[in-house]
Parts: structure tokens; sequence; C-alpha cells
């Protein structure tokens, strides 16, 4: 999997990135199916969420949009299999994550 090369590469000794691993259609749509079947395993990549540890320093505690933005900053030179899933910069609907609030605890949504 390149996203396993490309993170042992990077210039920064060690981080946590919350993501999914997904293999893309010709859409650009994550193809579930074709990722379970683990005959495409050289096209798996990356989707990062979010950024929880960077260097020695412990992330969650920042706001979302902090992280997020730190996350970027991290993979700015695009790398070869990893990729910052897209999301909208504003106001967040906490309402929404409320069930993982509840589950998880308040840092879930910072």
């Amino acid at each position: 999997m390149a996203f396993v090369e490309t993170a042992l590469k990077n210039r920064q000794k060690g981080f946590v990135i919350d993501g999914e691993a997904v293999i893309l259609g010709v859409d650009g749509i994550s193809d579930f199916d074709a990722l379970h079947s683990g005959k495409h395993d050289e096209e798996v990549q990356l989707c990062g969420f979010d950024i929880l540890v960077e260097g020695d320093d412990d992330l969650r505690k920042l706001p979302l949009l902090m992280r997020k933005a730190n996350l970027e900053r991290l993979l700015a030179r695009r790398p070869e299999g990893i990729f910052v899933n897209p999301f909208e910069r504003g106001e967040i609907d906490l309402d929404l994550f409320a069930p993982a609030r509840d589950r998880f605890g308040e840092w879930i949504y910072r």
C-alpha cells in the first residue's frame, strides 16, 4: 500500500491520522467492493479526516478546524497514497455530532 510507504518517508517523525483506507473508482467515489475484494491492494489510499498527534504534540484538544489545517499542512505536497478528505469551513452543526459526543466525549468535535 502506497500510503504506508509515504507515511514512513514523511519529514515529520511521528503522527497519527484519523482516516479510512479507500479505493477510488473512476468517478472519484470510494469503491468498498474493490477494497473488500483484496484484488486492488496497490490502489488503496488513505483518506485523512483529522490529525490527532504530530511529533510529540497531542492535538486532540485543539479545535477541529485547526487540526484539519495541520493535516492539510502535513500533506501539502500531496504525497502519493494519502489525501485530505474535503471539508466545509464554517459553522458546524453540533447537534449532528450528539451521538458521537455522548459516546466518546466532547473532544470528538472541537
